[in-house]
């Protein structure tokens, strides 16, 4: 385990690695990865090509774009730095953006609840309502797709936020909160 996440790492010398083709499903804008520790990571797949510089504890997301339906095969070259540790999850995660649908908005309690059915791969799909910049309500998708939002707000225009997460391209939906 690396850092609490199954992982490739590289210590002391360069690591090189090539997927076999990875196919992009509908949906699928982007080949992923995340990175921790310190060095450089190049990356290309389908093309494009892009280098990120790890710097410590936290995870950096690499996103190279692909074609949806097209196969690429992604190559990486991990340059651990000074520490002599870096640690690669989630290689050739495909990346699709959060569709959401069948959205509802209902009292309930001291607020209101925000539901909607969120595709694809919709499991552990985050989700925010804010009012402003403040943060009224969370919640969690399902694996069939639900979501549920109870928020401490009522009668205001409010945004449905989906995060940005390792598989995902987040999304904003404006909501009216009913009061």
């Amino acid at each position: 385990a690396a850092w609490g996440r199954r992982g490739i790492v590289a210590e002391d010398a360069p690591l090189a690695l090539t997927t076999p083709p990875i196919r992009a499903g509908a949906g699928t804008r982007f080949l992923g990865l995340a990175v921790r520790g310190t060095g450089s990571v190049r990356a290309s797949a389908g093309g494009s090509s892009r280098v990120v510089e790890a710097r410590g504890a936290g995870w950096t997301a690499l996103r190279l774009p692909v074609r949806a339906g097209q196969s690429a095969r992604l190559s990486v070259t991990a340059t651990p730095g000074a520490d002599g540790r870096l640690v690669l999850v989630d290689v050739g995660v495909p990346v699709t953006r959060v569709r959401v649908s069948l959205l509802t908005i209902r009292l309930g309690g001291p607020g209101t609840v925000v539901r909607a059915r969120v595709t694809p791969d919709p499991a552990g799909v985050r989700a925010e309502v804010r009012v402003g910049q403040r943060v009224v309500g969370r919640g969690v998708a399902t694996a069939d797709g639900r979501l549920v939002v109870p928020t401490r707000a009522r009668g205001t225009a409010a945004r449905l936020i989906i995060l940005d997460d390792a598989r995902h391209i987040g999304t904003v939906v404006p909501v009216s909160l009913p009061g």
